[in-house]
């Protein structure tokens, strides 16, 4: 039995869809606080595959929620993706993004491993890396989180390892994203747009939708070919993929294991905005505002680790991802 937190989110609502199509028999449970989530995707899924998800509305912080939980079902594998994600959001709101997803970690943790929950899949981030590292992005290298945000990620994960040394027959999966994006050809799961104003996807179908509305693009003086930045795309139904294939991994072996998702190529945001423009075939208002804080020049990944044991790697390109995102968000 898999317990998804955050699990009406983006990625959440993609790994429940992906092991119902695995396996129908999988029973899933969700928790929520549905700040950004949205249950309809659960509801879609379903009816899509006429079952049951079990979902809790609630807060990964709430410990009396989380030993209700644990004692109503019989979880067996934990997949973590609840958390506050935004790097600008989190230098101005810092006290909130260490509470969630620092304290959240540790309340949620501490019962999971109490009750007996030993397979752990944790969504960690590229950003664990941080400015000092050249790219592309390796497991082994060192890491130097620079906000509020990635320094959550980076605490969770040694949380996690302290864990592992603890809990000896433990089985710990830490995968570190890159950028998902795209949406899953079945057309039942959409875009949540209540925290992505930020995000330079919904915003790409909001100024083709909205005709005052301009996409915004934070900075183009920085150190790479046309001056925006440079990030690594992966498609949500790669990463999905990802996961299944490391919870198959650790389901017959302990210990501690960090992999990248990404795939391995790295686009500027203009790149991005220019391949858009091409399959719409028209013109998007695009306005230079400054750059954010937190941001990078340009990042992208060694996923060579999760080829070699994962048997894994990104297949869709950046068309695929816009392409999908478009198609399957208006269906």
């Amino acid at each position: 039995m898999y317990l998804i937190t955050g699990g009406c989110g983006y990625i959440g609502s993609h790994i429940a869809y992906q092991i119902l199509k695995e396996n129908k028999n999988s029973k899933i449970i969700i928790l929520d606080n549905l700040s950004t989530g949205v249950l309809g995707n659960i509801k879609n899924i379903e009816k899509f595959f006429n079952v049951s998800i079990k979902f809790y509305k609630g807060d990964i912080r709430n410990r009396t929620l989380v030993k209700k939980i644990l004692n109503q079902n019989k979880v067996t594998t934990l997949i973590h993706l609840a958390g506050m994600k935004s790097i600008s959001e989190s230098l101005i709101k810092l006290e909130d993004y260490y509470e969630c997803n620092v304290k959240g970690s540790i309340v949620l943790l501490s019962e999971i491993f109490k009750s007996g929950v030993n397979n752990i899949l944790f969504s960690s981030s590229a950003t664990v890396y941080g400015s000092k590292n050249k790219t592309p992005y390796r497991e082994d290298m060192l890491t130097y989180p620079e906000s509020p945000y990635a320094i959550s990620k980076k605490i969770t994960e040694e949380l996690l390892k302290s864990y592992s040394l603890k809990y000896k027959n433990s089985s710990i999966a830490i995968l570190r994203y890159f950028n998902p994006i795209g949406l899953s050809p079945s057309g039942i799961l959409k875009l949540s747009h209540k925290s992505d104003h930020n995000n330079l996807i919904p915003n790409l179908i909001r100024a083709f939708k909205e005709k005052e509305v301009k996409v915004e693009i934070y900075g183009n003086d920085y150190d790479t070919k046309d001056g925006t930045c440079v990030r690594d795309y992966i498609h949500i139904d790669d990463l999905v993929e990802g996961h299944t294939r490391a919870l198959k991994y650790i389901s017959n072996r302990n210990g501690f294991y960090i992999w990248n998702l990404g795939s391995q190529k790295g686009y500027s945001v203009l790149e991005v905005v220019n391949s858009f423009e091409k399959i719409l075939k028209k013109k998007i208002s695009k306005e230079i505002s400054p750059r954010r804080n937190g941001d990078l020049d340009k990042f992208w990944s060694n996923c060579n680790k999760a080829k070699k044991q994962l048997n894994w790697k990104a297949r869709k390109n950046l068309l695929h991802m816009l392409q999908d995102t478009w198609k399957y968000n208006n269906k």
